[in-house]
Formats: C-alpha cells, sequence, structure tokens
C-alpha cells in the first residue's frame, strides 16, 4: 500500500485477545489478534510515514473483556 501512496489506515480488533479470536477467524478458524497486532508493531517500527487509528468494537457481548 506503500507503493500507492496510502498513508492513512485504520486497524480493528473486535476486544481483548480471547473475544477477538472467537468473533473474527481465518479459514480453518485459525486467530487472528496475534497476526493484527504483530503487523500493527511491525508498521509502527517502520521508517515509514503513515498514520494508523486502531478502534476496538464495543458491545454488549465484549464490552467486560475490553479492560484486559
Amino acid at each position: 500500500m506503500v507503493i500507492l501512496r496510502v498513508r492513512h489506515y485504520q486497524v480493528t480488533f473486535d476486544g481483548n485477545r480471547d473475544f477477538h479470536d472467537r468473533v473474527r477467524v481465518r479459514i480453518k478458524g485459525l486467530p487472528t489478534f496475534d497476526t493484527i497486532w504483530n503487523n500493527v508493531i511491525n508498521a509502527h517500527n517502520s521508517d515509514i510515514d503513515f498514520r494508523m487509528v486502531i478502534r476496538v468494537h464495543l458491545h454488549r457481548d465484549n464490552i467486560k473483556n475490553v479492560e484486559r
């Protein structure tokens, strides 16, 4: 995306790792939280100029676990 000059990103999580991985899974039920989190960290540690918003979806099923 950097080649295309995309400089603004929004990344979303669906709660803490356990809840997120139950809600947002890859093919064959594989978890996604760690993959997304590692991509955020790698992007942060890069020298690429960009802006990122990290958002957490809040709803009645995950509100209690978000603090973790």
